[in-house]
Protein backbone atom coordinates (compact mmCIF):
# COMPACT_ATOMS: atom_id res chain seq x y z
CA UNK A 1 0.00 0.00 0.00
CA UNK A 2 1.40 3.39 -0.98
CA UNK A 3 1.57 6.42 1.27
CA UNK A 4 0.69 9.79 -0.23
CA UNK A 5 3.52 12.09 0.98
CA UNK A 6 1.04 14.99 0.84
CA UNK A 7 -0.74 13.43 3.83
CA UNK A 8 2.36 14.09 5.95
CA UNK A 9 1.17 17.65 6.60
CA UNK A 10 1.37 18.05 10.39
CA UNK A 11 4.52 19.31 12.09
CA UNK A 12 5.57 17.24 15.11
CA UNK A 13 8.56 17.22 17.45
CA UNK A 14 9.88 13.98 18.93
CA UNK A 15 11.65 14.49 22.26
CA UNK A 16 13.57 12.37 24.72
CA UNK A 17 12.87 13.04 28.40
CA UNK A 18 15.85 12.94 30.75
CA UNK A 19 16.33 13.72 34.43
CA UNK A 20 19.88 15.03 34.87
CA UNK A 21 21.01 15.68 38.43
CA UNK A 22 22.26 19.19 39.12
CA UNK A 23 25.03 20.27 41.52
CA UNK A 24 22.57 20.21 44.44
CA UNK A 25 21.60 16.59 43.69
CA UNK A 26 18.16 17.49 42.37
CA UNK A 27 16.85 15.72 39.27
CA UNK A 28 15.21 18.12 36.84
CA UNK A 29 13.03 17.05 33.92
CA UNK A 30 14.54 18.15 30.60
CA UNK A 31 13.70 17.54 26.96
CA UNK A 32 16.15 16.85 24.15
CA UNK A 33 14.74 17.23 20.66
CA UNK A 34 15.36 14.04 18.67
CA UNK A 35 13.65 15.09 15.47
CA UNK A 36 11.29 17.69 14.04
CA UNK A 37 9.39 16.25 11.10
CA UNK A 38 6.16 16.18 9.15
CA UNK A 39 3.59 13.48 9.91
CA UNK A 40 0.06 12.37 9.27
CA UNK A 41 -2.10 12.44 12.39
CA UNK A 42 -5.04 10.18 13.19
CA UNK A 43 -6.99 10.16 16.42
CA UNK A 44 -7.86 6.50 16.96
CA UNK A 45 -10.25 6.85 19.89
CA UNK A 46 -11.60 9.31 22.39
CA UNK A 47 -13.27 7.45 25.19
CA UNK A 48 -14.72 9.44 28.06
CA UNK A 49 -13.90 7.63 31.28
CA UNK A 50 -14.82 8.14 34.91
CA UNK A 51 -11.88 8.18 37.33
CA UNK A 52 -12.22 9.13 40.97
CA UNK A 53 -15.39 11.02 40.18
CA UNK A 54 -13.60 13.18 37.61
CA UNK A 55 -14.07 12.91 33.86
CA UNK A 56 -11.04 12.69 31.64
CA UNK A 57 -10.43 11.75 28.04
CA UNK A 58 -8.43 8.68 27.05
CA UNK A 59 -7.17 9.87 23.69
CA UNK A 60 -5.10 7.58 21.48
CA UNK A 61 -3.35 8.81 18.36
CA UNK A 62 -1.27 7.52 15.48
CA UNK A 63 1.47 9.49 13.75
CA UNK A 64 2.98 8.29 10.48
CA UNK A 65 6.42 9.69 9.61
CA UNK A 66 9.22 8.96 7.20
CA UNK A 67 11.74 6.54 8.65
CA UNK A 68 14.31 8.15 10.91
CA UNK A 69 17.90 7.01 11.41
CA UNK A 70 17.43 7.49 15.17
CA UNK A 71 15.69 4.56 16.84
CA UNK A 72 12.46 5.74 18.46
CA UNK A 73 11.20 4.16 21.68
CA UNK A 74 8.66 4.48 24.49
CA UNK A 75 10.88 6.73 26.59
CA UNK A 76 10.15 9.54 24.12
CA UNK A 77 7.20 11.88 23.62
CA UNK A 78 5.62 13.56 20.61
CA UNK A 79 4.60 17.21 20.72
CA UNK A 80 1.83 18.18 18.31
CA UNK A 81 -0.62 21.07 18.29
CA UNK A 82 0.39 22.22 21.82
CA UNK A 83 -0.24 18.71 23.20
CA UNK A 84 2.20 16.10 24.41
CA UNK A 85 1.73 12.42 23.62
CA UNK A 86 3.46 9.48 25.33
CA UNK A 87 4.83 7.00 22.80
CA UNK A 88 3.31 3.58 23.48
CA UNK A 89 4.49 1.62 20.44
CA UNK A 90 6.69 2.20 17.39
CA UNK A 91 6.05 0.08 14.32
CA UNK A 92 7.66 -0.29 10.90
CA UNK A 93 4.81 0.67 8.57
CA UNK A 94 3.85 -2.34 6.40
CA UNK A 95 7.48 -3.53 6.41
CA UNK A 96 8.23 -0.81 3.87
CA UNK A 97 11.41 0.45 5.58
CA UNK A 98 10.28 3.92 4.40
CA UNK A 99 7.73 4.91 7.04
CA UNK A 100 7.25 4.43 10.78
CA UNK A 101 4.00 4.44 12.76
CA UNK A 102 4.09 5.97 16.22
CA UNK A 103 1.17 4.96 18.47
CA UNK A 104 0.59 7.34 21.36
CA UNK A 105 -1.59 8.33 24.30
CA UNK A 106 -2.34 11.97 25.05
CA UNK A 107 -0.57 12.94 28.28
CA UNK A 108 -2.67 14.17 31.14
CA UNK A 109 -1.92 17.69 32.26
CA UNK A 110 0.72 17.79 35.01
Amino acid sequence: MNVNPGELNKSIVIKKITYPIDADGIATKTYATIRTTMASFTRTSGTELQKSGTEFADVKARFLIRRTPTKLDTSMVVTYDSNEYDIVYVNEYKDSKEYVEIWCNLKEME
